[in-house]
């Protein structure tokens, strides 16, 4: 009898050690937004930009106004510079010519550069970021003293290379699974 008790104390201690709090959404948000803030890393999303010398066919009348109508809107909120476009004869037809500048404020959004074999540049420009939003659900592993949650991040901060082209891939809303550990301190997300 006294070892069944002293297995039941046991069994109870062990309970109350790995902490009853369960997980609630108000919990794991404010866990969130604990570590989005201490995180010097941001959800940032990106998309290529071609800049430098270009040139198109000047037969691809459509879609090349598209190409400029752009450039002439990034031009407008002061991130690029286009140069004068020049039409030339070459052996496949016409092309049109012009340089695409990025200037000091659009450099700001860049965060990667690359050159391709022919010498045309391109770079990583950064689009927009995401930040925490809402805890939306959460799945419990009491055996991994885990719980994975599901969190709603909102888009914001879009700079002037977002495109609506850019929209089905960094929608206004994406849900990120995130993994919380339970400690003898309580719930945690990050350090």
């Amino acid at each position: 009898m006294k070892i069944k008790s002293t297995i039941i104390l046991l069994c109870s201690l062990l309970l109350v050690s790995c902490g009853s709090d369960e997980l609630t959404k108000s919990k794991a948000a404010a866990l969130a937004k604990k570590c989005e803030a201490k995180s010097e890393k941001k959800l940032v999303r990106t998309s290529k930009f071609k800049y430098g010398e270009m040139s198109l066919n000047a037969t691809d009348k459509n879609q090349n106004q598209e190409l400029l109508k752009y450039y002439e809107k990034l031009e407008n909120l002061g991130v690029i510079k286009l140069s004068t476009i020049e039409r030339k004869k070459g052996a496949l037809g016409e092309k049109d010519h012009f340089e695409v500048s990025i200037t000091p404020k659009g450099e700001t959004y860049r965060v990667g550069k690359e050159q391709d074999f022919l010498g045309s540049l391109s770079g990583q420009f950064k689009i927009c970021e995401y930040k925490f939003k809402v805890a939306k659900e959460i799945q419990e592993i009491p055996e991994r003293n885990e719980a994975k949650v599901s969190l709603i991040l909102k888009r914001f901060n879009e700079t002037p290379f977002f495109q609506d082209a850019d929209e089905p891939n960094n929608p206004k809303e994406i849900v990120e699974t995130a993994i919380f550990r339970k400690t003898t301190d309580g719930w945690k997300l990050c350090n």
